[in-house]
This record gives C-alpha cells, structure tokens and sequence, in this order.
C-alpha cells in the first residue's frame, strides 16, 4: 500500500487484512445462497417481516459495515485514482479488494432482486408491501450499478481480474438488470439494457481462459435472446416470460457453469413486468429530488439523473450534513457512508 494509506490505517482500530473480510462476506454469501434454494423450492416468506430470512442476511450485511475498516473503503483506498504501475505492484491486495466489492454489491444486489420479490412465482398471488418493493428495487438498481462501475474502473487501468467467481457474480448481477431492462421507467430501462450488455461482455471475455463459463455466457445469451425484439421498438406492452428454472441457474453457483438447464423444481415460467414507482413521491412538481433523479412531468415517474456518476448526491458522505439547510447543528461521524458505498 502507499503512503496515503498507512497514514489512513494508523486511524483505524483493528484491522484483519482484506482476505478477512472477503471470506466474512463469503459466509454471508453462502447463506443468501441457502436462502434462495428455500423460495426456490416454494417457500415464500414475508421478506418485510422482522424474523425473515431477509432481514436476517440483511443485518449481517449491517454488522459487516460497521466493522469493515476505513482504510479499505472505496472513498479512502481510491482504487478509480490509482495508475496501472500503482495496481500491478500491489496485485495481491487489489485483487482481494475488487473481489470484496463484488461481492458485497452482488449479495445486496441478489437479496433484492426482482425475481425474488417482484416477479410473480410459481403461479402465486401474493400482498405485498409497496414501500418493501420500492426499497428492493432501488436497492438493486443501486448495487447492480455499482458492480458494473466497479468492472469499468479495473478496465480502465487495465487490471486484469482473473477470478472466474467475480464472471459468476457478474452473471447474477446481469439476470437483475435483465428485469429492470423490461422497466415502465424508460430510463432506468435504457441504463439496464446497456449495464447487462457489459457485463455478459465481460463474462465472455473470461470465458476464453475458463471454459466453463461458456456455459454461463451460453445461459446469459438465451437471456439476451428473449429481450432481443425489444431492443429497437417502443416499451413493449407485455414484457415476454422466461423459464425459471433458466434464472435460478445463473443465481446458483453450483449450477451455472452446467452444460444444461436444470429440470428440478417448479418450471413455470416468471413475468418480468417491473414497476420501479411503487410508491409515489411526495412532491412530483420537485425537478430534482433528495436522492438525485429527475422528473420529466408531473405525473412521470422518476428517472435517474443523466449525469448520475458527476451527481453529488451519489458521492454524498455523510460527514457533509453540514451543506445541506438546517442540518448544520449535527456532527456525523467521518467514517459514516451511503449510497452504496462501501
């Protein structure tokens, strides 16, 4: 590490190596991963309600945050600042940290994922909490932007990411996007199309040194197949169906990577119809909301802003409360964050 971040280091409390956390999220990942193989099976829970297995991983994921230490964190590690010579000398700590963050936003990305929460399943009706919904789907609109981030800033310094498990986080993360590109917010849409283009791009490309991501890349291209005729015409009014079993396939590990699509469980097929509004906002005359979209009307449904990385909503910390109105009389702690950021 350079200078900067031993300076930052000698701050923090205890520290128990980059390694450390990422085999803590591994738990937490193969946790989530048992969670899904329940409402695979056709165990539904109430996600909102306080004992859910939801609830449960997601304070894990609260816990993991509020010991993961300042040095290692996005604003402070500075990865998008580095130069290439900077990345290669220190590889094996970036490596560690790219994984990290993979992983982190993928596990937030996969425990809101429409799929689980949005879709209908398994031909069942169920009442659901629409404030629930909104903050799933913002949570996977949010994350999911930001493995794709985190994959255009190791591109951009050309450091190679050489982990075939990152490509299966990318896969799951693409089947999220998949759904929002079939959104009723033409913007969030329109983001989505592009953001899953990228990553089974970058599946693809890793599947050259690992064959059997061919597999996975074969899974996502079937995805991209369906979405297809809706590439280039107007918001479709029927969203097509895929199988299930397709989407649970590319969210399991153990199977991914599979020649075939598995025949276990239900096979019904899924509706991608995704409303991103669940909720109407409590001024729709503002042009400009708290958390950094737009509205093109006042009955249009809110869009992300065009200049969604340059907005300083999105790179808001909270140690600057102090900028904004009648917030001036709170201190915050300086290792607080938001937005994603971990």
């Amino acid at each position: 590490m350079t200078g900067e971040a031993t300076e930052i280091r000698i701050l923090d409390g205890r520290d128990d190596g980059i390694g450390s956390y990422a085999l803590q999220l591994l738990t937490t990942w193969g946790r989530l991963m048992t969670y899904l193989k329940t409402i695979k099976q056709g165990k539904l829970e109430d996600a909102w309600s306080a004992n859910s297995e939801y609830q449960q991983i997601k304070s894990e994921m609260s816990r993991f945050e509020t010991i993961f230490p300042e040095v290692h964190r996005f604003k402070n590690a500075k990865f998008h600042e580095r130069s290439s010579t900077d990345l290669t000398t220190h590889r094996s700590y970036w490596a560690s940290w790219i994984f990290e963050q993979c992983l982190y936003h993928a596990i937030h990305c996969t425990l809101n994922h429409p799929f689980l929460h949005v879709a209908r399943m398994h031909g069942q009706h169920r009442l659901r909490s629409p404030s629930f919904l909104q903050h799933a789907v913002d949570q996977t609109i949010l994350h999911s932007t930001w493995m794709v981030q985190l994959l255009n800033l190791a591109e951009e310094r050309s450091f190679l990411i050489s982990d075939p498990f990152i490509a299966h986080l990318a896969s799951m993360i693409a089947t999220a996007q998949f759904f929002l590109r079939f959104s009723k917010d033409e913007s969030t849409a329109v983001r989505a199309t592009r953001d899953f283009e990228a990553l089974q791009r970058f599946v693809e490309g890793m599947a050259f040194t690992y064959p059997h991501l061919v597999h996975t890349n074969t899974k996502l291209s079937k995805l991209a197949q369906l979405a297809a005729p809706y590439n280039d015409s107007a918001r479709p009014v029927q969203p097509p169906k895929v199988e299930t079993a397709l989407l649970w396939d590319l969210l399991d590990y153990a199977v991914s990577s599979s020649p075939n699509v598995s025949t276990g469980g239900p096979a019904d097929d899924v509706e991608l119809s995704v409303n991103t509004q669940f909720l109407l906002p409590m001024d729709q005359t503002t042009p400009r909301s708290a958390a950094g979209v737009v509205a093109s009307g006042p009955n249009a449904p809110l869009a992300f802003s065009p200049n969604f990385w340059d907005d300083s909503a999105f790179a808001f910390d909270m140690a600057d409360f102090s900028n904004l109105p009648d917030m001036s009389t709170l201190t915050m702690p300086k290792d607080a964050w938001v937005n994603g950021l971990l």
